[in-house]
């Protein structure tokens, strides 16, 4: 939800490849890989090497130089004060890259995800981290150790159990819907 009006671009506001879920999957399958300079740690010398580009279920980091095409589809989309603005996941967005106004940029952040598979897996690791005390996943990288410190460990460890309403234990997969 926009706090502040965000009708011109390069006003901080929210920008977005309209459209581009249409055509996502068939662009999905023919990305070119990213070319990678490596070093070797021993004999320090160079080499080339392609990665692919990551695509888990449907999202995709946009990559500025291999994916320019799409860079150069991303466009404002002017937003008043008080809307709220949905779009497929599978459309390339952002905030604005500047905001030369004389005004800061305020919006409150919310997350749908469809109930399909890959999220309802996503939704069962977020429910074990929670569970477990540790600090929630990425929703796209597979993140192992989770990266926590044994201080980060012990302010999980601390937390007070949350009372989830019925809304939020269906949310979270405690229970069914």
């Amino acid at each position: 939800m926009s706090l502040t009006d965000n009708l011109e671009p390069n006003t901080g506001g929210f920008e977005a490849a309209t459209g581009f879920h249409r055509e996502f999957h068939e662009w999905a399958k023919e990305r070119l890989p990213s070319t990678l300079t490596h070093r070797n740690p021993k004999s320090g010398a160079k080499s080339k090497v392609e990665v692919s580009a990551p695509c888990i279920g449907e999202y995709t980091h946009i990559r500025p130089q291999e994916d320019e095409r799409v860079m150069k589809s991303v466009k404002h989309v002017p937003v008043l004060s008080g809307s709220a603005v949905f779009w497929d996941n599978r459309i390339p967005h952002a905030n604005a890259y500047r905001n030369e106004s004389i005004f800061p940029r305020a919006v409150v952040y919310c997350s749908f995800l469809p109930d399909v598979d890959i999220n309802k897996i996503y939704v069962g690791k977020q429910l074990e981290d929670y569970r477990l005390h540790r600090k929630p996943r990425d929703t796209w990288i597979n993140i192992f150790d989770h990266g926590s410190s044994e201080v980060e460990r012990n302010q999980y460890q601390l937390r007070e159990a949350h009372e989830f309403s019925e809304l939020g234990r269906r949310l979270i997969g405690m229970q069914e819907w």
